[in-house]
């Protein structure tokens, strides 16, 4: 069952589940009035007033590969590869958390972030005005 089994049964058949506590019950109720449900898919209105289709388990790990390690998927890092799961229309509870955990796992990926140095960074040129005599002698800077 995904994770939002219970919330489709609500929005559906108004169904609550029955072994929540009264404090549980009210957090449900709550927290439901952000779904909504359009056979066959579940969407949530975030806090941005998109609405984004609801994923299941299954399809979690396919979405993570597709925005990070395929060739157009840039390879960021968590937080701006869940920004593009969202920016996607996908939602689901602990989509960051989930972003971070499966790029910190990769193997193919380096550690350390690559120097990246341009030609000529290392040149530096110091423009200075003509050297002003010293009782009639030229004199260089010591």
């Amino acid at each position: 069952m995904p994770w939002f089994a219970d919330i489709v049964n609500y929005l559906t058949c108004g169904i609550i589940p029955f072994d929540l506590s009264a404090q549980q019950k009210k957090r449900f109720l709550y927290d439901t009035r952000k779904y909504f449900w359009d056979e066959p898919f579940l969407f949530r209105q975030c806090l941005d007033n998109i609405l984004r289709r609801c994923m299941p388990e299954v399809e979690m790990n396919d979405i993570l590969e597709q925005c990070h390690a395929s060739p157009y998927g840039s390879h960021f890092q968590g937080d701006r590869t869940a920004a593009k799961i969202l920016q996607a229309g996908f939602y689901w509870p602990n989509l960051v958390k989930d972003a971070h955990r499966n790029i910190s796992r990769r193997h193919e990926m380096p550690l350390n972030t690559i120097l990246e140095v341009e030609l000529f960074d290392v040149w530096g040129v110091d423009f200075i005005r003509p050297f002003i005599p010293y009782f009639g002698k030229d004199k260089a800077m010591a």
